[in-house]
Formats: C-alpha cells, sequence, structure tokens
C-alpha cells in the first residue's frame, strides 16, 4: 500500500489487475508492456500523477484514465499508425499538463486541438509531421518539442 513509483519493463505483461490496490501509486511506467490491453485497473488510483505507456501497442483506448483526476503527466507511443492509442478521450482534462507523444504517426495533430488544458507537448521523433496548426487550440500550451521529426 506504500508503493508510490513502479517501472515495468516486460513486453509479456498482459495484466495489471490488482495494481488499484496501491492506493498511493503517483508514478507508473509500463513501457514496452506490447501485450498489455486494459487499462481499467489504473482509473483507480487516485493518485497517479505521471503515466507512461510507450510501446504498449495493444491498448487502443486511454478512456480509463479519465478517472485519473490527478494524471498531470502521460507518455504514449507507438510506431505504427494503426496501434496508436485514441487520446480525444482525455481532452477535457483539466490536470493534464505534459503529453508526450513520440513517434506521432499521423501529418498533422488536428486531434490535439481541444487540449486546451495541456502546458508542454512532445511530438518528437515524428515522421509524418508536417502541420501544426491544430496546437492553436492548445491555449495552456507553453512549451513544444519537436526533435528529430521528419516529414
Amino acid at each position: 500500500r506504500k508503493v508510490a513509483h513502479i517501472e515495468v519493463f516486460f513486453e509479456l505483461l498482459e495484466d495489471i489487475a490488482g495494481i488499484d490496490r496501491c492506493i498511493n501509486l503517483q508514478t507508473l511506467d509500463l513501457d514496452q508492456s506490447s501485450r498489455l490491453v486494459d487499462l481499467d485497473p489504473v482509473a483507480n488510483c487516485h493518485k497517479l500523477s505521471s503515466l507512461s505507456l510507450n510501446r504498449c501497442d495493444l491498448i487502443s483506448s486511454l478512456a480509463p484514465l479519465v478517472r485519473c483526476r490527478t494524471l498531470r503527466k502521460l507518455s504514449v507511443s507507438s510506431d505504427r499508425k494503426e496501434d496508436f492509442p485514441d487520446i480525444s478521450s482525455l481532452a477535457l482534462s483539466t490536470t493534464l499538463e505534459e503529453l508526450t507523444m513520440e513517434s506521432f504517426p499521423f501529418p498533422n495533430v488536428s486531434k490535439l486541438a481541444q487540449f486546451k488544458f495541456v502546458r508542454r507537448v512532445d511530438l518528437s521523433c515524428s515522421t509524418e509531421l508536417v502541420d501544426i496548426a491544430g496546437l492553436s487550440g492548445c491555449a495552456s500550451m507553453n512549451a513544444l518539442t519537436l526533435l528529430a521529426c521528419t516529414g
């Protein structure tokens, strides 16, 4: 119950049931958990402030994260467009301040236009990005990182 930070680098991880019992969990790093599908257990981690889901290619929806009312920092990435999770359910979050989407596999950022409260956006290593006009809807954004982008 006193666990505040968890890092898991195990690509065979399929299930995180029981993680909601970590009532003090603040940081969760599930990078490379390529078989993980369901984020429902994370939704009950009420103190979670940072979540990393890079290369978790079977997660298609981030909708359960809407219930994470203290989530300030989210990192997601995928090398394949068809595996990139739908982030639209988080657009109205008033606590999400930092959004990292490395290898963003789309030519424009129109999906981010509704993120009015995000302050920092990182789209580094995006290979198809050619238009960032959609970021104009991010009224609170004060930092944008576009390192090693090609498009």
